[in-house]
This record gives C-alpha cells, structure tokens and sequence, in this order.
C-alpha cells in the first residue's frame, strides 16, 4: 500500500490501536500550567518501552508505515510546540496528536527520531531505504505541511517550518545514525526545501 493511500485510510485506525496515557493528576488539574490540555494523551513511555506492545497489533505490511507516520506527527507537534508557541493552541486544536514520552513530576517528551531508530535496532522493521520511497515519504510530508500552513496559519511558510525540524539539535545524527533510513529520510527532505 503507497504511503498517501495508507496515511489516509489506514494511520487513523492503527493508532487508535497503541496504549495512551493521561498525565498525573496534577498536571490534569492544571494542564495550561504544563503547556498542555485536557485532551492531551501520551504513549511509548521512556525510551518507547512499550514499542513491542504498540507494534503488536500493526498489520505487518503496514509497520513502515505506522513508524514513519508516527515520526511525522510526533516530530510536527513538538516542532510546532518548541518554536511556533504562539500558534501551538491554534495547530493543536486542528491536529490533537498525542504526545510520545510520559509524566511522572512533569512532561517527558521523547527524542521523535526513536521512532524509527528503535524498530530497527529491536528488528522489529527493517526500512526500505529505496530513493523512490524515500521520495515519496517526504513529498508527502512536504505537502501536507503545505496544505495545512498555506489553509490554516499562512504565517509559517513550509520551509521555515521544516528547517527548525532539521536544525533541532536533537534531531541531529550521532555517528552511529549515519546510514540508516532516518538519516537518508532527512537528507532528502533538507534537499528538497533547500532546491
């Protein structure tokens, strides 16, 4: 299944599938204190300890997939929430994605670029690094992002968005992080807004 087709039909269902959390208690009764809503849900916990039990009941053919897509929003709603604060509540209430980490006496946001280092470093996913598909994840990726700042804040353009993603300092590759699918997925996409 092509990437669009299954981000479409198919990513909405798996991740309903995955275990959520609710903050503690008091950060739910005071969540605006947090930078958060009532809304807001984790999952993963620390260093994605529940990644065989949220890959469990992903259809095998769609794993990729679900990874990617989760690496995605994870990486968009943290990005937006580190460096586009004053448009955070307005993104969050159109998106509402979950967060990836836990709460125990605050947030813990984990580092998004687990999401596809730890599948395969689990052989849990072994990701196809094949340029067409690689292509084809971050032309989507770019054009979602251009749909939804161009309809809903045309103040952020694509490219300025993107750039505060790959200049993050956690989203920086170690030595070890060097030929794998997560390294070419950003090489392409800083290509790309960089042409």
């Amino acid at each position: 299944m092509n990437f669009k087709y299954y981000v479409e039909t198919q990513f909405p269902s798996d991740i309903k599938t995955m275990k959520f959390d609710m903050p503690n208690l008091t950060i739910q009764e005071d969540p605006q204190g947090y930078r958060m809503d009532k809304q807001t849900i984790f999952f993963g916990g620390k260093n994605w300890s529940s990644i065989k039990e949220d890959l469990s009941k992903i259809d095998k053919a769609n794993i990729e997939n679900f990874c990617i897509s989760l690496f995605i929003i994870v990486s968009i709603d943290l990005n937006m929430f580190t460096y586009f604060k004053d448009k955070y509540a307005l993104f969050r209430s159109k998106t509402m994605y979950p967060k990836f980490g836990w709460c125990g006496y605050g947030p813990h946001y984990e580092n998004p670029k687990k999401l596809l280092i730890l599948p395969e470093t689990n052989n849990i996913v072994n990701f196809n690094k094949d340029p067409l598909l690689i292509e084809e994840y971050t032309d989507l990726f770019i054009s979602k992002c251009d749909d939804f700042f161009s309809n809903i804040i045309p103040e952020i353009s694509t490219k300025t968005f993107i750039q505060k993603i790959l200049d993050d300092p956690q989203m920086q590759l170690n030595r070890r992080e060097g030929d794998t699918f997560l390294h070419s997925f950003l090489s392409n996409l800083n290509s790309k807004i960089n042409q």
